[in-house]
């Protein structure tokens, strides 16, 4: 355990937590940590991959109105057990002949997706959390999480309101707006369906 060196400031403990460190406030800025965008993909319904970024929307001078509420009526969303399966697929694709697992995947130990991470980092500080499951598989010395339903994440899922869900919608809705097929336009006025989605690796 390394002693920081006399008149170092040592940043205020918090008492009461879980877990009380003594920090050097001079790491708060030395170590820098962004996340770094790799590739990214849409799915459509048959779970395909064609969309783009529809390209007037990345100018940042001018101003644009969506209204993220249209059509939620018919709201279509698929269910929560396709697992790592896309994420797989993208590696497939992505493969080329002769090159190495761990090439594709840029040197990676862990795959899964960003919020699996953000559930496991929080759970020392989290109170009243409803918990999480994972499956991990070690292949080439690369671990696979994929995340699986707790009791408790099902009888959750069976209270969502009418509010949460839109919420949930909205972010799709907003897809609908900056996806398209290549030279097409928007189709805005389509169903929304959580079946198409978007996808980033970092």
């Amino acid at each position: 355990m390394s002693i920081p060196p006399a008149g170092a400031p040592i940043a205020t403990i918090r008492q009461g937590t879980l877990c009380s460190t003594r920090v050097r406030e001079s790491y708060y800025t030395s170590i820098k940590l962004e996340p770094k965008l790799l590739d990214d993909f849409c799915l459509t319904r048959d779970r395909e991959t064609h969309k783009y970024l529809v390209e007037k929307y990345l100018n940042d001078q001018e101003l644009f109105a969506f209204d993220l509420s249209e059509g939620f009526e018919t709201y279509d969303t698929k269910p929560s057990d396709e697992g790592i399966l896309n994420i797989l697929q993208y590696i497939l694709k992505k493969a080329q002949s002769g090159q190495s697992l761990k090439d594709i995947i840029h040197e990676a130990d862990f795959i899964c997706y960003r919020g699996n991470l953000t559930k496991i980092a929080a759970s020392p500080y989290e109170e009243g959390g409803i918990g999480w499951k994972f499956a991990v598989t070690k292949f080439n010395d690369i671990f696979f999480f994929m995340e699986l339903d707790t009791d408790t994440w099902i009888l959750e899922r069976t209270k969502e309101t009418p509010k949460t869900k839109m919420f949930t919608y909205w972010g799709h809705k907003f897809e609908t707006y900056i996806f398209a097929k290549e030279g097409a336009e928007p189709t805005t006025t389509e169903p929304v369906s959580t079946w198409e989605e978007m996808g980033a690796f970092f």
